[in-house]
């Protein structure tokens, strides 16, 4: 009979007290409020690293319609469906379809650039407006790498 006693009293006080359960749940509210900023900070970086990239792929396939149609397109339109000028096309265009930046907007074709440049390529950021600063920022292929001589 004590034995079955003692094993009651165990099975009893076997679980966990409210107060040890709230600082657990305290414990991770500390954490995940520590870890969200860092991984939305770099989903956005992710984003604008997308981008650049997208900028740089549309970039090089105007310049394959220059180098195989002997002329600029004048929307970005053109790489995708061909229009009425071309003489070769390629097999599923240069384009698969008109691309979306990582926000959702539309990249923008300008011909010719603001800077004088041929053409540009331009994301309008986060807020899908022209200008702005950080993860708003506007970006533009011939400011895309700055330092580099590639152009």
């Amino acid at each position: 009979m004590l034995r079955r006693d003692r094993r009651n009293v165990r099975r009893a006080n076997s679980g966990f007290t409210l107060m040890e359960l709230m600082i657990v749940l305290v414990i991770i509210g500390v954490l995940a409020a520590a870890v969200t900023p860092v991984l939305v900070s770099r989903a956005d970086k992710a984003k604008v690293t997308r981008a650049k990239g997208d900028i740089k792929h549309i970039a090089d396939q105007v310049k394959l319609f220059k180098m195989e149609q002997n002329r600029w397109p004048d929307a970005m339109e053109d790489l995708v469906t061909r229009p009425s000028y071309a003489k070769d096309w390629p097999e599923g265009g240069y384009l698969e379809k008109s691309p979306k930046d990582p926000w959702g907007g539309d990249y923008i074709f300008r011909k010719p650039a603001d800077n004088g440049k041929e053409f540009d390529i331009i994301a309008y950021g986060a807020d899908n407006q022209q200008g702005g600063e950080k993860f708003d920022a506007d970006l533009s292929y011939w400011t895309l790498d700055e330092d580099a001589s590639k152009k």
